[in-house]
């Protein structure tokens, strides 16, 4: 005998409101991306070819997320998997790049001009917002709405077990917790200080004043 539809089990959809939402946030989010590395690896300073090659790989990456927004406007299932996937982990990797840029030394790895924070914050709150407009993408009661959720909290999950991990080693190397607040642009040495330094031929006699608690 033939089903009723509202007894049939729930299948996977989409939401045509939020997934279009969300196709045309991440198509927007990933151009951006897109023409800002490729401003950066045309007209910025010379870089190496290894830092160049890394550049049009990511610039690649957000054309297949772009071409993927494309296709979830038209109701391909596979493109709200795949950029849901994609956002969580660029998410996540955010995030514990920018906890261990806050470990004394953990930004050796940043030869750029600009602070880190001020290319990781962006990153994390568009790939978070992102993400959390692919999870309500998915139809209500649907077993794609279930997929997304359990891929959304395991990344979550995973990603503060790594970052609660990072702290522990730090804290386990030290007696203290010592923060390295110079990447998030706050304080440190400006670009402009840095080059009237370098131009100082003389030497140069540093005076500093402390209490005997510092």
């Amino acid at each position: 005998m033939a089903m009723r539809h509202s007894e049939i089990a729930p299948t996977e959809m989409l939401d045509r409101k939020y997934s279009n939402i969300a196709a045309v946030a991440s198509i927007l989010i990933s151009l951006l991306a897109a023409v800002m590395l490729l401003a950066r690896i045309i007209f910025g300073d010379e870089m190496s070819a290894p830092v160049a090659a890394y550049l049009a790989t990511w610039v690649v990456l957000l054309v297949i997320v772009i071409a993927a927004g494309a296709a979830l406007l038209r109701g391909q299932i596979w493109a709200h998997r795949f950029s849901l996937i994609y956002y969580v982990v660029v998410a996540g990797g955010a995030l514990v790049a920018g906890a261990s840029a806050l470990m004394p030394g953990g930004a050796t790895w940043w030869q750029e001009s600009t602070h880190i924070a001020m290319v990781l914050v962006p990153v994390l709150v568009g790939a978070g917002v992102a993400a959390v407009l692919f999870v309500l993408a998915s139809a209500p009661a649907s077993r794609l709405r279930y997929a997304s959720v359990v891929t959304a909290t395991v990344a979550a999950a995973v990603t503060l077990v790594v970052v609660a991990n990072l702290v522990a080693h730090m804290m386990a190397q030290n007696d203290f917790l010592r923060l390295n607040m110079e990447t998030s642009g706050l304080y440190g040495v400006s670009q402009r200080t840095r080059r009237i330094v370098g131009a100082v031929s003389t030497p140069v006699t540093l005076t500093c004043a402390y209490t005997s608690s510092d």
